[in-house]
């Protein structure tokens, strides 16, 4: 698979929004959307992969699920066991106590997201006391990693003719249910499983799947030329970040299309010609660095918070933490996950 320097880019806008958002920095009110990127990129690369394997013959799902356990399980467990380990030194009210071992139990076995779904809302005031509260994006990844190969291998199972367009057909089918699910269970029956649960979920990172099957079948938009190129990128950036600036958390139902364009601006982005200045902005060697480490900031950037207000924010909750100290925590987090790509990843 080619690499391509601006999906890393795109990660860094992802994760730095995630951060940003949780660290209360920047009024970056809507950067939960960062993890519904995360979530297109991921649909994209793991359908990309697994099709091309498929079209060549080559597919293995032993090998696949043996890629995936090494690239996600390593610095996930060495996040795990030094939380742990602070955990356990420094203490936790016992209130929070068992309920924090069952959330590491949920993390190891891939169902956080069903974990925090039983226990509690995302939203509630007590997110600030679990410290493996971001493991539900892991379970829902890990949850589409299983049923991602099964799906695809019995498409070119069952179809032998017209197998890109047919595959796609029944992806586009899929998001239609997930959506309206996500839709309908967000605004009338239950927002904290639109919000945790894989069929609630499924659409963003099938969007991803859409656009790795156009870019194998049909080819990235090559059909843009000239300014056009540039005209698409920066409405596809422009979307991505207005809605990242102009989301609200407290309207993430209520105004769903929000979440929508997002996870269209960012499949249309990976699905592009990649030939404009946003991608070369994406490509930049510092940006792509962080790309390369956004999944281990990911791990760490919610413990590190959680942690440090718990422990050094208890006896002054009517004075925000300073600028100063979201800098540093936020620089904290960066060299944990620098240290963590370089020796685990």
């Amino acid at each position: 698979m080619q690499y391509r320097a601006e999906i890393d880019g795109l990660r860094t806008l992802a994760v730095m929004s995630v951060v940003f958002f949780h660290f209360d920095m920047f009024r970056v009110g809507g950067g939960y959307l960062g993890v519904d990127i995360f979530f297109v990129i991921s649909g994209y690369l793991m359908t990309y992969i697994i099709t091309d394997e498929l079209k060549r013959g080559e597919f293995s799902f032993s090998r696949f699920y043996l890629r995936r356990a090494r690239r996600i399980l390593p610095a996930l467990f060495a996040m795990l066991a030094v939380t742990l380990g602070v955990v356990c030194l420094a203490g936790l009210a016992p209130k929070y106590m068992e309920q924090f071992f069952g959330s590491l139990r949920a993390a190891i076995f891939s169902c956080g997201n069903i974990f925090f779904y039983l226990i509690s809302g995302y939203w509630d005031s007590s997110a600030a006391t679990k410290p493996l509260l971001h493991t539900w994006s892991l379970g829902v990844e890990e949850q589409f990693y299983f049923g991602l190969p099964l799906l695809l291998w019995g498409i070119f199972a069952l179809f032998k003719k017209n197998v890109g367009r047919k595959a796609a057909s029944v992806l586009v089918l899929l998001i239609a249910v997930s959506l309206v699910s996500f839709i309908y269970f967000g605004r009338k029956a239950d927002q904290d499983f639109a919000f945790y649960m894989l069929p609630t979920r499924m659409w963003e990172l099938l969007a991803g799947s859409c656009a790795a099957l156009f870019v194998l079948y049909k080819g990235r938009l090559e059909v843009l030329r000239g300014w056009k190129v540039q005209l698409f990128e920066l409405v596809c950036f422009g979307v991505m970040l207005g809605c990242i600036f102009g989301a609200r958390s407290t309207g993430m139902f209520k105004h769903w299309e929000n979440t929508a364009l997002t996870v269209a601006a960012a499949a249309f982005f990976i699905a592009g010609p990649g030939t404009g200045w946003i991608t070369k902005l994406f490509s930049l060697r510092p940006i792509v660095w962080l790309g390369k480490i956004s999944y281990s900031i990911y791990l760490w950037h919610w413990p590190v918070w959680v942690l440090y207000l718990y422990y050094f924010g208890s006896n002054r909750r009517d004075m925000p933490l300073t600028l100063w100290e979201r800098w540093l925590l936020v620089g904290v987090v960066i060299a944990a996950a620098a240290i963590s790509w370089r020796f685990i990843e």
